[in-house]
């Protein structure tokens, strides 16, 4: 800007921008991003087969480089497959068939004519100019997965859409769906093992003190396994720290079990190795526990009919299966579904180190020439027990409990005709609203309002109609925009500079003193009047 050439006239090509720009965070923001984004496998922790466009072999190998060392605990994770590479078509054939790697970071070589159809994930970490090749590269995730191609990480059927992740605005670039979509959480299988042992253990206490105790004994080892250099592990380590210290579990609180299971329970998909077929099963063991324990007749009925149909595909004449057959067939007679107890549940999760020799079912397809429609829910979960709402009708019951608290509350009425409100004020609504069924807490809301920057009275204004939330850097630009405004004497240069502090605070959510000693602040001139 300041030898007067416009940004937007800049157009860098990925190998020029690869020797010109390098940002070793970024990388590692970006690895992280297309992790943590990236369509999963069926029940898994790991991202489905995905293909990740590099610049050139320098940037490829940084990001190979970047998973290893973020993700430590899932080695062969990422492969580098480009013609740098001594045996390039031997590394994709592993890629096709084998369940690792599951990330090729490719430089040209897989941007077209290859077809692997289990490809769940593209991410796009560099500019494409061609639309031509843009459509190319896109189409390496449109293959369907029939009988042929299936592989136990991609079932046939299974993959019904794919997810492309774009960083570089390609997509807006060649005005394709440029707002793009929010991804839909899933909740990963460990995760969701995790907080069904706390429940179960929560709700045999003092009926069945042997099978709470066993249970938290699990919850605890899990958090023991957790790898302490895996980048998302590392940055929750004091939290970690604090709950591994034995007094934390001497009481286990209302406060602590919610701790558990909406802090600590998602850290779980970063377990080196899960049996996913063992706790799968074993997550409906647990929800057999809490049916039996809330006397949900039919929701016991229904799950052990579950159980029982997993106990039939498992083969007794498979060695490991062969030992238990006994129980197997116990377990598959009609009558044991009369007599369900909480007697049944030591036998039943004994059978889940079986669960990975289950045999498929073959599958009945019924075709129905029906008129379709597709509508993608956003989820929210809350409470210490992780309730899960559609985010929409999470919204509407909030929106009628604020509106009924403002007709009485104290504080409330304060809130909606403008009256200042104390610290004493806040914490009383805080408490009024943090109750059992909706939990209303400032995060909660929101993930409601999708607004992550918004304070718990603006958003409460905002629920309530008396003011609208501003994205984030709307309200930066807007208000820096009015500081210049009321400074009417300040110069051009000035002005600049107040507009590129503006641009940095909307990019990096904050600056340091320091921040200023950097560029681009530091190209603009030394006049005293501007540094003050």
């Amino acid at each position: 800007m300041e030898e007067g050439i416009d940004p937007e006239d800049i157009d860098f090509e990925g190998t020029d921008l690869e020797r010109k720009v390098t940002n070793k965070e970024t990388t590692r923001l970006l690895v992280s991003e297309f992790f943590e984004q990236a369509l999963k496998e069926p029940d898994g922790n790991l991202p489905g087969k995905s293909i990740i466009f590099a610049m050139s072999h320098t940037h490829a190998k940084r990001i190979w480089e970047t998973f290893n060392q973020e993700y430590p605990q899932f080695p062969g994770l990422a492969e580098i497959i480009d013609s740098h590479m001594e045996d390039p078509e031997a590394l994709l054939k592993r890629f096709k068939t084998e369940d690792l790697p599951r990330i090729a970071i490719s430089v040209d070589m897989l941007d077209t004519g290859v077809d692997v159809p289990t490809v769940l994930n593209l991410g796009l970490m560099k500019p494409v100019f061609s639309r031509i090749k843009f459509w190319q590269m896109i189409g390496r995730g449109t293959r369907l997965v029939d009988e042929y191609a299936a592989r136990q990480w991609c079932p046939a059927g299974s993959k019904d859409r794919f997810r492309a992740l774009d960083f570089w605005e390609n997509f807006e670039r060649f005005q394709i769906n440029p707002e793009g979509v929010v991804p839909a959480q899933s909740t990963p299988a460990a995760t969701r093992f995790f907080r069904l042992l706390l429940q179960a253990a929560r709700a045999v206490a003092g009926t069945r003190d042997d099978l709470a105790e066993k249970w938290l004994d699990e919850v605890r080892a899990m958090i023991a396994q957790l790898p302490k250099e895996s980048a998302g592990v590392r940055e929750h380590r004091k939290l970690i720290e604090d709950v591994n210290q034995e007094f934390f579990w001497d009481d286990l609180t209302q406060s602590k079990q919610q701790l558990l299971s909406l802090e600590v329970a998602p850290l779980m998909r970063f377990l080196p190795s899960v049996d996913l077929p063992g706790i799968s099963y074993r997550s409906r063991v647990l929800e057999l526990v809490l049916a039996i324990t809330s006397n949900e007749e039919d929701k016991v009925k229904t799950i052990a009919e579950g159980l029982r149909d997993d106990t039939v595909r498992l083969p007794l004449d498979h060695p490991d299966v062969a030992a238990s057959a006994e129980r197997v067939r116990r377990l598959r007679d009609d009558q044991w579904l009369a007599v369900t107890t909480l007697d049944d549940i030591a036998a039943l999760e004994a059978l889940a180190d079986l669960m990975r020799h289950r045999v498929r079912e073959g599958r009945h397809i019924i075709t129905l020439d029906l008129e379709d429609s597709f509508q993608e829910k956003k989820w929210i979960m809350v409470g210490p027990e992780a309730t899960e709402f559609d985010a929409a009708e999470y919204r509407e019951k909030v929106e009628a409990r604020v509106r009924e608290l403002a007709a009485s509350h104290p504080a409330m009425l304060k809130l909606t005709t403008g009256q200042p409100l104390s610290d004493g004020d806040v914490t009383a609504i805080e408490e009024a609203l943090n109750e059992p069924v909706l939990w209303v807490t400032t995060e909660s809301l929101k993930k409601a309002y999708e607004a992550p920057h918004g304070s718990l009275l603006q958003l409460l204004k905002h629920a309530l109609g008396i003011e609208k939330l501003q994205p984030r850097e709307e309200a930066i630009k807007t208000a820096f925009e009015s500081f210049i405004s009321e400074h009417s004497y300040l110069d051009p240069e000035q002005i600049l500079f107040v507009r590129l502090f503006a641009s940095r605070l909307v990019q990096a959510g904050r600056i340091e003193r320091n921040d200023l000693l950097d560029q681009p602040f530091t190209l603009l001139s030394a006049d005293p009047a501007l540094r003050t």
